[in-house]
């Protein structure tokens, strides 16, 4: 998975971070706006919480004033949240890679440091078992994986076939499963999306060669969506 915004590993917690400063970047933010966004994204925001959202982590300095300013380390979550609020197309982006290391840090088993010798030989034999495990759902998951890689890339809409390609599922199986979770269904030989999966699609009409065309096609939202929901059936 192409790395869009580094993410950092806190071994003595376990903890995930992300720097506030790089992700404001990434974004493509107006620069001189950052302190301004930090006051009222974390500082004055009452559902940020000190601690568990955001912490200080290091003075970097302003290239426009000359002046030190905080960095600060922000959750996954969190980072995720602040990416969707902002109004840039690079947002979504930022929002869909979150979401997919979210999904990598889940897969991942849970390790704890054996503190004694038969805890050692214990994690020992339970390790092989572990990595056979997670071969198996890297591989389970690996067409969803491959997806977002591609989607995040991509923010347009895309076909029913190209999704179903891309996601290593049959056409007809995947029409059948979205009919199947009441998000399609089909009116005089139509595919339609229902009232509140509408903004999961464009339904494109018109005439082309003379002949009447209809479809639906994903648009970034749907994409994410059904992504997501097809990486939690394959776990």
């Amino acid at each position: 998975m192409q790395e869009l915004i580094k993410i950092s590993h806190d071994k003595a917690t376990g903890k995930e971070s992300v720097s506030a400063r790089e992700l404001y970047d990434f974004l493509g933010l107006d620069k001189t706006h950052y302190p301004r966004w930090i006051k009222t994204n974390l500082l004055e925001n009452e559902f940020a919480e000190k601690g568990s959202d955001y912490e200080i982590i290091a003075f970097v300095a302003n290239g426009n004033s000359g002046r030190p300013v905080d960095d600060y380390a922000l959750s996954i979550k969190f980072a995720k949240k602040l990416s969707m609020k902002a109004p840039t197309e690079r947002g979504e982006k930022a929002r869909d890679y979150f979401i997919m290391c979210e999904a990598a840090a889940k897969a991942l088993p849970s390790f704890h440091i054996p503190t004694t010798f038969s805890g050692a030989l214990r994690l020992a034999a339970d390790q092989a078992e572990q990595i056979e495990k997670q071969q198996l759902l890297i591989e389970a998951q690996r067409p969803a994986v491959e997806f977002m890689a591609e989607y995040v890339e991509a923010q347009n809409t895309k076909g029913l076939r190209e999704v179903a390609k891309i996601l290593g599922i049959k056409q007809n199986t995947f029409i059948d499963m979205l009919m199947e979770e009441k998000i399609l269904y089909r009116q005089s030989g139509k595919l339609l999306p229902y009232s509140e999966y509408e903004g999961w699609f464009e339904v494109k009409t018109g005439v082309k060669h003379g002949h009447a065309f209809h479809q639906a096609k994903l648009t970034p939202e749907g994409i994410s969506k059904i992504a997501a929901m097809v990486a939690k059936k394959e776990e």
